[in-house]
């Protein structure tokens, strides 16, 4: 997602692939923590999945409310865009199987707690992802979408 970020002139993608980059080395730490076991896993605290959806929700809220408000997210797309958003969403629905197989076979409630929060949440990288590349490919579809226009005739 970084080298995504840092390849595009687009403030909407780059603005979303480094939010992405950042979702994914925060899902590292929380792995290298139950490693060491420190505060997560075993005996650690439960994860809070509601806390983890708001969370991710407000950001990508902000991102598409700019975009609503006529900030400039227009312009040419990068060629490499339709690769880059095609390799990502992939890597997310791989990450969210991870996760589902992870959450099924975990005997541990924390861990189960952990993998039912990160695949919820690659769940929704996937659906922003699809989102942001309607609004990118079609803005009149993801305008009309959005606004909940009424189209009569």
């Amino acid at each position: 997602y970084r080298a995504a970020a840092l390849g595009t002139t687009h403030p909407l993608v780059k603005a979303l692939f480094t939010e992405l980059a950042g979702r994914e080395v925060a899902h590292k730490k929380v792995f290298q923590e139950i490693a060491r076991n420190k505060g997560i896993g075993l005996d650690g605290p439960a994860v809070s999945l509601s806390a983890i959806k708001d969370d991710f929700r407000a950001v990508i809220k902000n991102i598409f409310a700019a975009a609503k408000s006529g900030n400039d997210f227009s312009g040419k797309k990068d060629d490499e865009l339709g690769n880059n958003y095609r390799r990502a969403m992939e890597a997310e629905q791989r990450s969210h199987q991870f996760y589902r197989e992870i959450y099924e076979s975990a005997a541990d409630k924390n861990i189960k707690l952990i993998a039912e929060a990160f695949a919820f949440e690659e769940n929704e990288h996937y659906e922003i992802l699809q989102d942001t590349l309607t609004y990118l490919d079609k803005p009149g579809d993801w305008f009309r979408e959005q606004e909940h226009w009424i189209v009569e005739g």
